[in-house]
């Protein structure tokens, strides 16, 4: 996960996206691969038409990885049949039994026609009514006197990570999603979500001690940032998910609405609000002739908005100003824009395999920082840090597999939390949760298992983090020195 998809990979992510398997952080990166292919995104909406009409027949689309892989292999199987294209599958098929998002350096294949699209799509509905019955028959005997739909239960292994017992996560009103989040106060904040297929952009207010929605929701587009630079004034930002539009939504007078956009392609990838009429937005930008997703800075001050260029694709940024920002990029180096010019960085001490991936960062006050990312060797986790000079390999706690590190926030130089998920070979996803305290990264049981997608501290004894990983989905709070899952007041 973490780096730039290849058409083929996307293509077999959508059938879990449809199935409702990916974790928030992974439909992300799919979602933005779809932003810049046409052709990507037509197969999607015919996995969506898929999965209505197995709803329409009373059968629930099920959720488990299994169903997810098959299929997978039944869509792979079809592909060989239409494209005689065999080369790749043995590689595809490795490169999924990790996740189905992709490595760095994965080469496009092409496009299938539409018309073999269909006959897919024929094929795989009949074969999923089969597996949808199959796996409903499957739940409901899973267990002594069980009833109705099971709901995965998470089970705690060895690991470093799993030192709590986990459980399922509560669901967040509406069925949502969170994608991001932006407190104004330990009291008072708000979160950007998704919720149904297709995907339709919730925002959620949290007071009083509960998250609810606000009652403004928007059709067809997905969001994947908020931020607020006040109580009652914030913005969102996120993409129409059937067409190439970015959508920039402005929270005034109570109520969120769509404010214009700039005539390019581009999708909304991070918005840092300054006040009512001043806004910094990360766009991507549809892929160029080199086949690498491009990224622009556009600023809107007083309605009116400009460009900035980025000198290489962004996958995420830490703003310590409206003029002074770090950002990450896709091919694993790391920018800093400051004085109206980019620096590039990269990051001493990094092993082969790893110089290029997406990285997550946090930066503070005084200059210092830190990135994680992906680390595909059991030698600890991805972590660099900056000194105000350079970026340099810190290692981390140990890892007993691949392990993803999708988001740091730093609460100040010397404390910061880190979170992701590791892959194990018994139980699949495991919570990555680590404290930076006393100089060093110490694990921290989680309470629940899956994969943690982002992580926002309102101060050093406040914060929240989203989670998800198969049915669940939901939030964890911090308080009173632990990590809790969320659970609405009566």
């Amino acid at each position: 996960m973490n780096a730039e998809l290849s058409c083929r990979q996307c293509r077999d992510a959508l059938v879990e996206l449809t199935a409702g398997t990916l974790s928030p952080a992974d439909r992300l990166t799919v979602e933005r691969h779809l932003v810049s292919c046409a052709d990507c995104q037509r197969e999607r909406d015919a996995w969506l038409a898929l999965g209505d009409a197995i709803r329409e027949r009373g059968q629930r689309l099920p959720t488990d990885g299994g169903f997810a892989t098959g299929l997978v292999r039944l869509r792979t199987a079809l592909m060989v049949h239409d494209d005689d294209d065999v080369e790749h599958l043995h590689e595809d098929g490795a490169a999924m039994e990790r996740d189905p998002l992709p490595t760095a350096g994965a080469t496009p294949t092409h496009g299938r026609s539409y018309p073999a699209l269909t006959v897919t799509v024929a094929v795989v509905l009949l074969s999923a009514l089969i597996f949808g019955a199959l796996a409903t028959r499957l739940h409901l005997s899973s267990g002594p006197g069980a009833t109705g739909t099971a709901t995965p239960t998470a089970t705690p292994t060895a690991t470093p990570f799993a030192s709590a017992t986990p459980h399922p996560m509560p669901p967040l009103p509406a069925g949502a999603s969170v994608v991001s989040i932006a407190m104004t106060s330990a009291s008072d904040g708000w979160a950007a979500a998704t919720a149904g297929q297709p995907s339709n952009a919730i925002l959620l207010h949290y007071a009083g001690g509960r998250w609810t929605p606000s009652g403004d929701t928007f059709a067809g587009v997905y969001l994947t940032a908020i931020s607020m630079d006040s109580y009652d004034d914030g913005w969102a930002v996120g993409a129409h998910s059937d067409q190439v539009t970015g959508v920039v939504l402005h929270y005034t007078g109570g109520h969120w609405s769509q404010v214009q956009t700039p005539n390019i392609q581009f999708a909304g990838a991070g918005v840092w609000a300054f006040s009512p009429s001043r806004v910094l937005v990360l766009a991507s930008l549809p892929k160029g002739q080199t086949g690498i997703v491009g990224s622009a800075l556009l600023r809107y001050d007083n309605g009116a908005w400009t460009e900035t260029a980025s000198p290489r694709g962004i996958s995420g940024m830490s703003v310590l100003s409206a003029d002074d920002l770090w950002a990450t990029c896709f091919d694993g180096h790391i920018l800093h824009y400051q004085g109206g010019s980019w620096t590039t960085y990269t990051i001493a001490g990094q092993v082969s395999g790893q110089s290029e991936q997406s990285l997550s960062i946090s930066m503070t006050a005084d200059g210092a920082g830190w990135v994680g990312g992906l680390s595909g060797v059991p030698k600890g986790m991805f972590l660099a840090r900056f000194d105000g000079h350079a970026w340099t390999r810190v290692q981390g706690p140990a890892a007993a597999g691949p392990s993803d590190v999708n988001s740091i926030a730093m609460v100040s130089p010397s404390e910061g939390w880190a979170g992701g998920d590791l892959d194990t070979s018994t139980s699949g996803l495991e919570t990555v949760l680590l404290h930076y305290v006393n100089g060093q990264w110490e694990t921290t049981p989680a309470p629940y298992s899956g994969s943690i997608g982002k992580i926002v501290m309102v101060s050093a004894t406040e914060g929240w983090a989203t989670v998800g990983g198969g049915d669940a989905a939901g939030l964890l709070h911090y308080q009173d020195g632990r990590w809790t899952p969320y659970i609405p007041n009566a």
